[in-house]
């Protein structure tokens, strides 16, 4: 079970007590990932804490992404073979769990995303079941009921769409949240139409009945940016394969029309960039001269940075006196980055500049990223023997695990590792070679 917060504290520990006193006959069983979006906001420590005192939770800090989208983050990480997502401010009736592993019990194998009613205020009356595709207030879908769910014993019926403060799926069959999705919003719908491409159906569950704080009397704590709903729908639409003018039009009832073209803009020439036919783009960050401080505009280390060029993610760079061995440690750190968002594929470069003007020639596959490993090195430093500067790598899954298990994880391992291998990126050419073959 994931749940997922950003600065909510007194939500997610609600959310939690509400499992263990409610749900006492499966939590036993039951993991809890406490998915943290701001671990360095002032509810952090506590959330930690929670790790001693609950049960199976474990706690994940993410910075790596701003995002309603870091939902996606649960399924690589969860050990369960069924999956069940909460905002950290829904409390789920008693029975909902119960009936969401029955559900799965009884459909082996099955693909199906499972959601249920939304209840009012006063916890009996449904006043939500599924969304009709409707534009509204910058949001594509609006709340409807359907009378079935009503009684909480009924079977399950297709849905459209709906909120995703509460859902479940198989963890082998989850369809993934689009990488590149900034800020708050623009799942619905969207995820729906991928579990059913999937092979999966779209359902309420009566049973799977929910509560859902909506009142912030303090302000909503995280960005809320009409550039990051359009941004989220014309990338998700145009993955999708869907026409992208009706999101257009709407945004322009609420948005200054040069703001709508440049965001529109934008999205092509990252959509068409190289980097795009990847699942993440990543390079190191480094704070240093020339680089600004730490700002709302430019985070500091450790956390994710948009740069100029909207073509990938910043990692903060491992810092050591010894380069080579900062080097190894900083490549790891980005294809752990890669590994724990899930990612089937990832292109890794030395630097902002070198992603940036990264071509599909540069790659040196026409169709990337088709090999499992790809290693580019500038013509000038060979085999990397000389500076490094210009280093793209472009992996697939099993090729980024296999390099995670053989670089070692700290100063003392990796320089031991050094002194028998080559530097990484010629250690990285050698290997690519070794699997492309004769």
């Amino acid at each position: 079970m994931g749940i997922c917060t950003y600065d909510d504290f007194d939500g997610a520990w609600f959310t939690i007590a509400s499992l263990l006193l409610h749900h006492g006959d499966v939590m036993p069983v039951t993991e809890i990932l406490l998915i943290d979006n701001n671990p360095e906001g002032a509810a952090a420590g506590v959330l930690k804490s929670l790790e001693a005192g609950v049960p199976n939770l474990r706690y994940v800090p993410v910075t790596t992404v701003r995002s309603t989208a870091v939902k996606h983050m649960v399924f690589p990480l969860a050990a369960g073979e069924i999956v069940v997502v909460l905002d950290s401010h829904v409390l789920l009736a008693a029975g909902a769990l119960r009936a969401v592993l029955d559900y799965f019990d009884r459909r082996p194998g099955c693909r199906d995303l499972v959601q249920g009613p939304l209840l009012h205020d006063d916890a009996v009356t449904v006043c939500g079941t599924h969304f009709t595709p409707v534009w509204s207030d910058g949001m594509h879908g609006q709340w409807a009921v359907d009378d079935r769910a009503k009684d909480p014993t009924a079977a399950e019926f297709d849905i459209p769409m709906q909120g995703t403060g509460v859902f479940a799926c198989r963890r082998d069959a989850w369809p993934g949240l689009n990488t590149r999705f900034r800020g708050f919003g623009c799942e619905e719908g969207y995820l729906h139409e991928k579990i059913r491409r999937n092979g999966g159906r779209t359902v309420c569950l009566p049973a799977l009945r929910w509560l859902h704080r909506f009142e912030r009397p303090s302000g909503v704590p995280y960005r809320l940016a009409w550039e990051d709903h359009l941004r989220n729908y014309l990338i998700a639409w145009s993955e999708l394969g869907w026409d992208t003018d009706p999101v257009l039009r709407h945004f322009a009832e609420h948005m200054a029309p040069e703001s709508v073209r440049s965001i529109h803009d934008a999205v092509g020439v990252e959509l068409t960039h190289p980097a795009a036919l990847f699942d993440g783009a990543l390079y190191p960050m480094e704070l240093g001269e020339g680089r600004p401080p730490p700002t709302a505009e430019h985070p500091p280390q450790g956390t994710s940075a948009r740069p100029p060029v909207p073509c990938g993610d910043a990692v903060a760079a491992v810092t050591h006196d010894d380069p080579q061995v900062a080097e190894l440690l900083t490549h790891r750190r980005l294809l752990t980055h890669a590994h724990l968002h899930g990612w089937d594929s990832v292109l890794v470069a030395d630097s902002l500049e070198t992603l940036s003007a990264c071509t599909h020639e540069r790659l040196r596959c026409g169709h990337a990223p088709q090999p499992d490993l790809a290693v580019h090195l500038p013509e000038a430093n060979g085999r990397g023997n000389g500076g490094t500067a210009g280093m793209m790598v472009a992996y697939r899954r099993a090729a980024y695990r296999s390099v995670l298990a053989e670089l070692p994880a700290g100063p003392r391992a990796a320089r031991r590792w050094l002194d028998r291998n080559e530097p990484v990126p010629a250690w990285l050419a050698s290997k690519a070679a070794e699997d492309a073959g004769p």
